[in-house]
Order: C-alpha cells, then sequence, then structure tokens
C-alpha cells in the first residue's frame, strides 16, 4: 500500500502500538513519511538474514527514542551477537564509520548449506561473511548501505548504487531508481540510473542527472546518464532485479520499460 497525504488523513492510527520493518530497508524520507502517518507508532527496524537464525542487530524498546535520531541505521546488536566490519577486499576489521563487509557470529546462526559449499561463508575467526556492505557509528548502530554484489567498479573505486539512489528520492517525483554499472572498456563500469516517476509528477531527465551529479563524489557521477522508465523490472518478492536491469541497459534494450 502506498501511503499519501489523500488515502491518510482519515486513518486512526491511535491503535497501532508497533510495526516491525523487514525485508529491505527504508531510506530515511519513507521513515520520516510513516512516522507522520503513525505518530503514536513504534517502528521496529532491524537487520537479519535466515543464515544468522534471529536478528543480527535492532532498535528494541530499551533503546528508548535513539531510532528516531538514526533513522539511516538498522539498530544496536542483538544479545549475545558479534558484529564486525571488514575491508571487503582484504578482510581487515574497520573502525567506526568505515564501510565494508558486515560479518556476524550469533549463538543461533546457521553450521553451513544442506549438500553446499560453505568453505566460503565463514571467516577463521567463524563470523558469516553475509555479503552486505555497512558500517558501525560513534554509538554503536549497525548501518546498512549495499549488497556486495550489487556494487561495481569505476576505475579502481567501488560504486554503491544505494548511495546515489536515496540522493534520487529526494527528489519529490521519483517513486523508483536504480543504478546500475553499464560496462566500459577502459574505466570497468560507468554509473548509469533509471527512474521510475509517480503518477501525475513531471521531471526531465536533465533535471534529476544534474540533482545527482551536483551532489556525489566524481566517480558517482552519472557517466552513462539517466533515463526515465515507466516501469523497472521485480523479483517475485518483489524486490528490484538489478541484473535484468543491468543486462537491458548494456544491450540497449531499455525501450521495454518505457511501454
Amino acid at each position: 500500500m502506498r501511503f499519501t497525504e489523500e488515502n491518510t488523513k482519515n486513518f486512526k492510527s491511535e491503535s497501532l502500538k508497533e510495526m516491525r520493518i523487514s525485508g529491505s530497508m527504508m531510506i530515511p524520507i519513507q521513515l520520516q513519511k510513516l512516522i507522520k502517518y503513525f505518530p503514536n507508532t513504534r517502528l521496529h527496524i532491524g537487520y537479519s538474514q535466515a543464515e544468522t537464525g534471529g536478528p543480527v542487530s535492532r532498535f528494541s524498546n530499551r533503546s528508548g527514542d535513539l531510532w528516531k535520531k538514526k533513522l539511516n541505521s538498522c539498530g544496536l546488536p542483538a544479545p549475545n551477537t558479534k558484529i564486525k566490519i571488514t575491508d571487503v577486499e582484504t578482510g581487515k576489521a574497520l573502525p567506526p564509520n568505515e564501510r565494508g563487509e558486515i560479518r556476524v557470529q550469533a549463538p543461533t546462526m546457521f553450521n553451513g548449506y544442506y549438500n553446499g559449499n560453505t568453505k566460503d561463508v565463514f571467516d577463521k575467526d567463524g563470523f558469516i561473511k553475509t555479503g552486505d556492505v555497512g558500517y558501525y557509528d560513534e554509538d554503536n548502530c549497525i548501518v546498512f548501505a549495499d549488497r556486495i554484489q550489487d556494487m561495481f567498479k569505476y576505475r579502481n573505486s567501488q560504486i554503491a548504487p544505494a548511495s546515489i539512489e536515496n540522493l534520487l528520492y529526494q527528489h519529490p517525483s521519483v517513486l523508483e531508481a536504480v543504478v546500475v554499472g553499464i560496462p566500459h572498456e577502459k574505466d570497468g563500469n560507468h554509473p548509469m540510473a533509471l527512474v521510475v516517476l509517480r503518477a501525475g509528477m513531471k521531471a526531465k531527465e536533465e533535471e534529476l542527472l544534474k540533482l545527482v551529479n551536483d551532489n556525489v563524489i566524481d566517480r558517482e557521477k552519472l557517466r552513462a546518464g539517466l533515463q526515465i522508465v515507466k516501469r523497472l523490472p521485480k523479483t517475485t518478492t518483489g524486490k528490484l532485479a538489478r541484473k535484468v536491469v543491468r543486462d537491458l541497459a548494456t544491450e540497449n534494450a531499455l525501450v521495454s520499460l518505457k511501454k
């Protein structure tokens, strides 16, 4: 369900005390809207994987209103759970506010995949390599940034699509946004964005392109451009199918998304 001023003006939400968010992270601007529409509701924001057997991090009732001050975070480490952030390439542990792979050790985590290769799932200390990128801040709150598999290289730098996508979501006309890497002979990949506009809203591609390129560091600039499309392909669970988008963009077949 999409919450708008129109379809929520008659809401009576006083009886809704708690709401849990799972599946994927919501960007802060979306969370701010939820708080506006449900002012008496506590949002339980957390992070987990099937392999961990339970929550990795969360804002519990004991953390008070800290979640309201940390809308970009998925909470504090769960009880008896150890989390470390490591360099994606070297595996070296990183200090606060530096992005790397999230690795987890918990009493409820799995022992391995049934009839599967688990050699690369755990590091030498017994932590699960989640395949997720994030960091922890000065208050030990965990911030999810992106999936390693969704990242791509521009020259010698790793690009995290989510940070560029979050910038596009700040534009009031943007309903959905996805950033993928388009292969480039010399640079490895060039970032490209596809955007779906809200019904009845307007924006020009040049306007959105300028919004990004004026507010990101040089390596994150949309060198492969930005296109407005009618729809974005989804997985069976409703998530953006990035590989399909990337394949269509690489093959110059995006016309199918503009119909």
